[in-house]
């Protein structure tokens, strides 16, 4: 049952779709067309790519300054927490 409502509204939409391209087709015929010369890249400059390679670089030295500053934040830590369980250690000797 569920296949042929299915089957029924696929053959519906695709004579609305069929429909729709149908009244389309005189419209597009009659549009005019450009033939403009489409550049698949603009004008090489080297100052952008210069610029383009100084962002990409800074923006990877911030991101490796921000890991190393979280690794020295986790030494740190570490080492308080060392220091605070050797200070009741030292305090029994």
């Amino acid at each position: 049952m569920i296949e042929i409502i299915f089957s029924f509204l696929l053959i519906i939409s695709l004579f609305g779709t069929f429909y729709i391209v149908w009244k389309k087709i005189p419209i597009l015929v009659d549009l005019p067309i450009e033939r403009k010369r489409i550049l698949p890249f603009k004008k090489f400059s080297l100052e952008d790519l210069l610029h383009k390679i100084l962002s990409i670089m800074r923006v990877l030295t911030l991101k490796i300054e921000r890991r190393i500053s979280n690794w020295l934040l986790k030494l740190r830590k570490a080492k308080k927490k060392k220091e605070k369980d050797n200070y009741w250690q030292n305090l029994k000797k």
